[in-house]
């Protein structure tokens, strides 16, 4: 998994353009503004230039990027997402897994989170938590210290867009890697972003979004399986 969120220079460089809202913010900021399908099709072309297989099956439509995983209608959902060796979205829960790193509270932090490590509204309380400061926009996504793993930006900044459909609840059972429905209208978001709420940015808080739909407050990192 990435250290951090794709950044806005990141995706300059690989995609030719800057669709960030807050370019203000900086080359070193997270990209947003952009569409699940732009994520995805970042994706493969970081994978093309890597010389790996691409992960999805990605077209242009009216100008706007469709992707979709490959062989997704032919039944082989999981297994050709998560043995795919390109760069791809991560599934919730290797999204979560890697937020967590080994912990068990609400943040990696403990049970609460301060606007000394993350980007986000402060003003709405959660639990017994200290209010704190509202930012206006994003901000570098090394500004505030990674998790045990070394992951950063994992608590606000933007919501990271995962793999999985956003209309699926608990699984009901103990279940390995999951990755969700085959279909939905929705993509699951994690993270919580600069204008969310404290509780929104917890572990395991999740939002979602149309893939088609962009904003200043949706961004993404990609993971690889495999060497």
């Amino acid at each position: 998994m990435w250290q951090t969120p794709v950044t806005q220079a990141e995706f300059k460089q690989i995609m030719g353009k800057n669709p960030a809202k807050y370019k203000k913010c900086g080359g070193n900021c997270p990209v947003e503004n952009v569409t699940w399908h732009d994520a995805a099709a970042f994706a493969n072309a970081l994978s093309r230039k890597h010389k790996l297989s691409e992960c999805f099956f990605c077209k242009k439509i009216l100008g706007n990027w469709r992707c979709y995983i490959r062989n997704e209608f032919k039944g082989n959902k999981r297994k050709d997402l998560l043995t795919c060796k390109g760069w791809r979205l991560p599934t919730e829960a290797e999204w979560e897994y890697a937020a967590r790193a080994g912990t068990r509270t609400p943040y990696y932090t403990g049970k609460c989170l301060s606007r000394r490590q993350g980007q986000f509204d402060g003003t709405n309380r959660y639990g017994k938590c200290p209010t704190g400061s509202t930012p206006m926009s994003t901000a570098p996504v090394k500004k505030y210290a990674p998790n045990p793993w070394g992951l950063y930006s994992i608590h606000g900044n933007v919501w990271e867009w995962c793999w999985d459909w956003g209309n699926w609840g608990l699984p009901g059972k103990s279940v390995v890697d999951p990755v969700g429905p085959k279909y939905g209208g929705s993509r699951i978001a994690k993270g919580g972003a600069w204008n969310t709420s404290m509780a929104d940015t917890r572990s395991a808080s999740r939002g979602s979004g149309s893939p088609e739909a962009s904003s200043s407050y949706f961004g993404f990192r990609l993971v690889r399986t495999g060497p």
